[in-house]
């Protein structure tokens, strides 16, 4: 685990213009180590949103107690410190009017089964793929 998959300005700048070729590497919930510490980044785009929360089991699916954070680029970012592979997590977009809609996460590399609807954090580094 690493901080290499967290977001740059040269990231958001590329994934803002929609010229980004590996945004799956910088976007979604990557598992990462940030000053000794262990946990989950998350990133997701929501250009237009007031504010965006993360919830999940970790949080009792508690939809403002992890406010994300943005620095105008439309890219709404947060570490969760302690959170493992299998973390089950939705995010919380509020719009300009104040509506709010509980989405998965549009680059999750992993679903639960229908009829859940929740997004998993995997790690697609130790993934086996099984083609060729």
């Amino acid at each position: 685990m690493s901080s290499t998959k967290i977001l740059n300005n040269v990231d958001r700048y590329l994934i803002g213009e929609g010229s980004h070729e590996r945004s799956y590497e910088k976007m979604g919930a990557h598992l990462v180590e940030i000053d000794g510490q262990t946990g989950v980044h998350f990133a997701v785009w929501a250009p237009n949103a007031r504010q965006v929360y993360l919830m999940g089991e970790f949080n009792l699916w508690h939809g403002e107690k992890h406010p994300m954070n943005s620095n105008d680029s439309g890219i709404w970012t947060l570490f969760v410190a302690g959170l493992t592979e299998h973390t089950v997590y939705k995010y919380r977009i509020v719009t300009q009017s104040g509506e709010s809609f509980d989405k998965a996460d549009p680059y999750g590399f992993a679903m639960e089964q229908r009829p859940r609807t929740a997004s998993v954090v995997v790690d697609l580094d130790r993934y086996q793929w099984g083609d060729e």
